[in-house]
């Protein structure tokens, strides 16, 4: 009698979860700044050709493993986890472009990582669950605009290289007694560009005082 398959665990068959999780790996790397954007592209590469474990585990060797035992599924626009009990939204996108706008929940954390692509996120119609909201940026070789209401500021944190961060008549200090929401933006954009804005005015489009993002 022929059995097939082997023991070795390394020859078994890599799924799409699987390539995911390493993939999400890497990016956290690039972020953290572990590892070149070249290298990124690499690895990406690497992960979502490999076929089995074993073609999957050098990629993330010398890489500290991710936070997570769960990955948001490739093309996933958007989805809810749980993180310390709490919920926050997870975007996890490779070489797209992902949207949010029109009438959605703000939880009190935000995590995106979308290198080589583009993130737009319009809060002018959103509601917000916390008045504080932690947004995570990983914007490497892509773009990230986030569009923010009236009254509403945000400080930005975000490391770059070969990029810049624009932060557009968007105040940092809340005012006394104000009731608008606070965006705390951290994160990277190597070779990527970060924008914080509020709506341009029909005054700006007009007189071209306002960039035109």
């Amino acid at each position: 009698m022929t059995t097939h398959g082997s023991s070795d665990p390394g020859s078994m068959r890599a799924s799409d979860t699987d390539r995911e999780r390493v993939a999400e790996v890497v990016r956290q790397a690039a972020a953290d700044g572990r590892i070149t954007l070249d290298e990124l592209q690499e690895r990406l590469e690497a992960a979502y050709t490999a076929r089995t474990y074993a073609e999957l585990e050098p990629i993330t060797v010398d890489l500290p493993s991710a936070e997570s035992d769960t990955a948001p599924a490739v093309g996933s626009p958007a989805s809810d986890v749980a993180t310390s009990g709490e919920p926050a939204l997870t975007i996890s996108e490779r070489l797209g472009t992902v949207r949010r706008e029109g009438k959605w929940q703000v939880p009190g954390t935000i995590s995106v990582s979308n290198p080589l692509g583009t993130t737009h996120l319009d809060f002018r119609e959103a509601t917000f669950r916390s008045r504080v909201v932690d947004v995570q940026l990983d914007a490497t070789a892509g773009s990230a605009v986030l569009i923010l209401p009236l009254g509403a500021t945000a400080t930005v944190d975000v490391t770059t290289s070969w990029g810049g961060v624009v932060r557009h008549k968007v105040a940092e200090v809340p005012d006394p007694g104000g009731t608008g929401p606070h965006l705390r933006i951290t994160g990277k954009a190597s070779a990527g560009t970060v924008v914080v804005r509020h709506k341009k005015s029909w005054m700006g489009w007009l007189f071209g005082d306002d960039e035109g993002w």
